[in-house]
């Protein structure tokens, strides 16, 4: 009988725990029916106004986003259609950056554990600029905080150091050039194809004068991580039709941001070749840039071009030597050239650009074996007379820039 009383208490308490069971199997099929109906839905949900207040707060400027929709999978599709990110206070432009388009292609799994894989980037109408404010405020900085990194400074060249006991001492480069490391380059993530199309980068100085680079078309490719960076860009610069092509360390040394990143830049314009094999501290700013440059254009009509004058003759120019660029500062060092046909060695050319109201400051320090200044200063091709080259001596009153030359030469030839 007691068997029998126990037997009967047991069965509520199955029956209890069996329906116990089923609702919290119920609850968890629910909650996984709902979360793979809400992952799959998500494609049809603008989060636009969600990742503008969170783009905002992360980089201290506003941002506004008018479609922001995420495609569910393997590989998760993130589409951006009308991006804007407001220029720092002062600025020229309301808006730094304008995004017409952008798609981007993310490994899942990559979203949980190491760095980020990015499969296929496309973007179309990509408007940036890039600018110093009148106070000398540059406004691709944000909320992070760089490091700096001191190379040592250019040596005097040995064969002009004789001059400076009698008072002939030539410029002095520019000491120990602060070279700026962005912080956040160890979250960066690896991009394995990347295609840019119809956009612009506009540099403007803190002097009110911009240099445009326009982006036809640019296509970047890497195999993985671990394997180096194929760049290609067809643009213009300033109307001036240029083409680049660079090989660049994998993503997994970008990441190392104490480490400069390693780089082979190769840029024809025209009749111009430049190319620089260094490395760069701030490479996604193009800054911070150390290493050997080579520079050969047979008409020097392309660089004159750049800087807006029209050359009356073809000045051959070729040219090596050491490159340095550091925020305002750019340097040459170590320079070997011949300017058609003149033989020079380059101890230091270097540029300091000024800050509003201030006058850019270049220093020269240059030694010729043989200076015809006949094949130089004459008008015209054809002029090949001494009798036709001449020197204008007038000197302006407020000078931009100031200029701190020390030429020498074995021997000179005018008139």
């Amino acid at each position: 009988m007691a068997e029998q009383n126990r037997a009967e208490k047991s069965e509520p308490k199955k029956r209890l725990r069996a329906w116990l069971a089923y609702g919290c199997g119920g609850i968890a099929l629910l909650g996984v029916a709902a979360t793979t109906v809400g992952w799959f839905a998500l494609g049809h949900v603008n989060l636009a106004s969600l990742a503008s207040k969170r783009a905002t707060a992360l980089l201290g400027r506003a941002v506004s986003i008018q479609s922001l929709t995420v495609k569910p999978g393997a590989w998760v599709g993130v589409q951006f259609q009308n991006v804007h990110v407001a220029n720092v206070a002062g600025g020229s432009a309301p808006d730094m950056v304008q995004v017409g388009y952008l798609g981007v292609d993310v490994k899942l799994s990559s979203l949980f554990s190491g760095p980020m894989v990015v499969r296929h980037v496309r973007a179309q109408g990509v408007h940036v600029l890039v600018e110093r404010t009148p106070a000398g405020v540059p406004n691709w900085r944000f909320k992070t905080q760089g490091m700096l990194a001191v190379p040592s400074a250019a040596p005097t060249s040995p064969a002009v150091a004789g001059l400076q006991s009698a008072g002939h001492a030539p410029p002095q480069p520019s000491q120990q050039p602060i070279m700026p490391v962005a912080k956040d380059r160890a979250h960066y993530p690896t991009v394995l194809e990347a295609e840019l199309e119809q956009s612009d980068v506009t540099y403007r100085t803190a002097h009110g004068v911009s240099y445009q680079s326009v982006l036809h078309a640019v296509h970047m490719q890497t195999q993985g991580a671990q394997t180096p960076i194929s760049l290609v860009v067809d643009g213009a610069y300033n109307t001036l039709p240029v083409h680049l092509e660079a090989t660049l360390q994998p993503f997994a040394m970008l990441r190392q941001y104490q480490t400069p990143y390693g780089m082979a830049v190769r840029i024809t314009s025209g009749d111009l070749s430049v190319a620089f094999t260094g490395t760069a501290t701030d490479p996604l700013n193009a800054d911070g840039l150390a290493g050997a440059v080579q520079v050969e254009t047979p008409t020097s009509a392309p660089l004159a071009a750049v800087v807006g004058y029209k050359l009356p003759q073809n000045i051959p120019l070729s040219m090596a030597g050491q490159f340095v660029h550091a925020g305002d500062l750019w340097q040459l060092t170590k320079g070997h050239a011949a300017l058609k046909g003149n033989k020079l060695s380059v101890a230091l050319a270097e540029l300091y650009e000024g800050t509003h109201t201030q006058p850019d400051h270049v220093k020269a320090d240059i030694a010729f074996e043989h200076l015809n200044m006949n094949t130089l200063l004459v008008k015209a091709e054809h002029a090949g007379q001494s009798a036709e080259a001449d020197l204008p001596l007038a000197v302006s009153q407020t000078p931009d820039p100031l200029i701190e030359a020390h030429l020498t030469a074995q021997s000179v030839a005018y008139n």
